[in-house]
Order: C-alpha cells, then sequence, then structure tokens
C-alpha cells in the first residue's frame, strides 16, 4: 500500500470520528426496544407500540433493530456509537476503493467520498 492510500484510510478513520454524533436519534430507543420484542416474541407482525390493538406491521430492518439491542444490552450507548462508527468507517472505505478502481485521482476520491457522506449526516 502506498504512502498516499495509508493517508487516506487515515484520513477517512479520523473523518468518520469527527462526524458522527455522541447524541443519537429519538428512534434508536424504539430500534433498540423493537431488537429486544424480537428476540423476545418473534417476529409475530403486531405493531405492540400502536394506539391501535393488534395493528399490522412488518419490520423492514428487523435484523438491523436486532443487532441494535445485543450491542446495547452488552455495551450501552458507548457500543452502539462504536458499531455506529465502525460501519460508517467500512462504508467509506468501501466507496473510496470503488472509486479507486474506477482510476479517480486518490485525493478527488477522498473529498467525494467525505462530501458523500457529509450529505447523509444531515
Amino acid at each position: 500500500m502506498k504512502k498516499k492510500e495509508i493517508l487516506a484510510v487515515l484520513l477517512i478513520i479520523f473523518f468518520v470520528f469527527s462526524i458522527v454524533p455522541r447524541e443519537f436519534q429519538n428512534d434508536t430507543f424504539y430500534t433498540v426496544t423493537i431488537g429486544r420484542d424480537i428476540l423476545q416474541y418473534g417476529l409475530d407482525g403486531i405493531d405492540h407500540y400502536s394506539w391501535h390493538d393488534g395493528l399490522s406491521y412488518t419490520s423492514p430492518h428487523w435484523l438491523f433493530d436486532v443487532v441494535n439491542y445485543l450491542i446495547y444490552n452488552v455495551m450501552g450507548f458507548d457500543g452502539l456509537y462504536i458499531f455506529v462508527c465502525i460501519f460508517s468507517t467500512l462504508t467509506m472505505l468501501l466507496l473510496y476503493y470503488i472509486l479507486r478502481k474506477k482510476k479517480v485521482y486518490w485525493l478527488v476520491a477522498l473529498v467525494r467520498n467525505s462530501c458523500y457522506s457529509i450529505s447523509f449526516e444531515k
């Protein structure tokens, strides 16, 4: 690996840890709770938190909810923060290497990747 590639990887890691907020959205509590309920009751197809009894619900991201609950159950919010940072870093590295495979100059790939990531953080 060349020096500029190592520098790009280090910058991506630094960038991710600087833009991922330590505070979570309100949905985080819902996601953790849904993950707990899926492990307790399975995928029963019922929305247990609706005002309407027996409302049908299909969780489109049930596996993510379960993973969030398991991480939260073991490590709390710090664990969720680390998980988000690792997942974001891997995503940015993947995008960076895809751009490099397309023969995009390393600095341009790094800047494009960073701008793309910032657009999803807002």
